[in-house]
């Protein structure tokens, strides 16, 4: 069946881009669950202002450019704000949406899907290599 693809990180900055105009780009922070964050920054409209990533939270500033101010959303956005705050930027919270929601995606997938058209498989988006790996085989025995 065809199917179309949007990131978690989309999802959740157009759910918080319905909660009302931003004073700056929004950076969506998500929990890694590690040390490190998985983050976009979207301009009006949101248009990605650079490729999803995993970083530290230090490093979020650098995903908004030169702009003195942003509106930070998802289930990282207080580490996010204390971040940008820390580098001099000024920071409104979204509660609007910090996780994904069904609904929201729909909406985009709704949006996107140009009428007669299929669309091409989506593929998966790692932002990290694995924490597990295949151990390598030359000198292991098996019993």
């Amino acid at each position: 069946l065809p199917c179309l693809g949007a990131t978690t990180l989309e999802v959740v900055a157009q759910g918080a881009a319905e909660s009302g105009p931003a004073s700056g780009p929004l950076l969506v922070a998500l929990d890694s669950k590690r040390d490190d964050v998985f983050a976009q920054a979207f301009a009006a409209g949101l248009s990605p202002l650079g490729p999803p990533r995993a970083l530290p939270v230090g490093d979020l500033p650098a995903l908004i450019g030169s702009a003195r101010n942003a509106v930070v959303a998802g289930d990282a956005s207080a580490r996010a704000a204390a971040a940008l705050a820390d580098a001099g930027i000024e920071t409104e919270v979204s509660h609007a949406l910090e996780v994904p929601d069904a609904a929201v995606l729909a909406e985009i997938a709704y949006r996107r899907w140009p009428a007669g058209e299929s669309a091409a498989m989506p593929s998966p988006l790692y932002l990290r290599p694995p924490d597990a790996t295949i151990p390598k085989a030359a000198g292991r025995r098996r019993p």
